[in-house]
């Protein structure tokens, strides 16, 4: 893990100018705020603020949706040209559930997307970035003494999703099984009745647009603040 607040930063490669930096960037797409990305925005340009070595060669931005919503906060980490830094899977930190539905289900990828909620993650990306910035991060005893003072794998993060504010992806979910019964409702009709008629037609029609609403951002808690 980088432990920017204890250990002293040495630069390996040349200094890099401030238009060529490596770059974390942190989602803050509608289900990721709700997840608590603004407190890990904050968290991790802080602890590159601390070092003016660090702020000379990696920046921290905050971006829009990345894709694999659902157990966000979420981040990336790009190199100096602008390639996504890949890392496999099981070098990752734990990944915390916190979707019923797998983040990537729909076709969005998590390679070379990080979950930042608990201190371990946060430092396995700001470490992950030192090290394509090419700079010296801490021993393995000053990562375990950090631990132990930052109550190991702690989640600093404060979520803002109520129960009834479900994740992008599981409201997706729940899209794709409202219009197949949509379908199966008329296949049903039709089969009892010998035939679907325009007023079957129209309401099958409005039912299925009616779906589209499922995929609001928080549209569950924005009616219930109007009303």
């Amino acid at each position: 893990a980088l432990l920017i607040s204890r250990i002293l930063w040495v630069s390996m490669a040349l200094t890099t100018t401030g238009s060529n930096k490596v770059i974390i960037s942190v989602c803050t797409g509608p289900d990721c705020r709700v997840d608590g990305s603004s407190d890990c925005l904050r968290r991790l340009q802080k602890d590159i603020g601390r070092s003016s070595i660090c702020k000379e060669k990696i920046s921290v931005q905050a971006r829009k949706c990345l894709g694999p919503c659902g157990d966000g906060p979420l981040v990336t980490v790009r190199d100096t040209n602008g390639q996504k830094v890949v890392i496999a899977e099981e070098q990752k930190p734990e990944w915390q559930p916190g979707s019923l539905v797998p983040a990537d289900i729909f076709g969005d990828s998590t390679s070379g997307v990080y979950q930042v909620r608990t201190n371990e993650q946060a430092n396995f990306v700001l470490n992950l970035a030192a090290q394509t910035a090419g700079l010296v991060v801490a021993s393995k005893e000053e990562e375990e003494q950090y631990y132990d003072q930052q109550n190991g794998d702690k989640t600093f993060v404060s979520s803002q999703r109520q129960w009834f504010d479900r994740p992008r992806n599981e409201r997706k979910v729940l899209q794709r099984l409202a219009q197949v019964l949509v379908v199966a409702g008329l296949l049903q009709y039709d089969e009892f009745h010998d035939g679907i008629g325009s007023t079957q037609w129209n309401i099958a029609i409005a039912l299925f647009f009616s779906t589209n609403f499922m995929m609001k951002d928080n549209i569950v808690d924005m009616a219930m603040k109007k009303w």
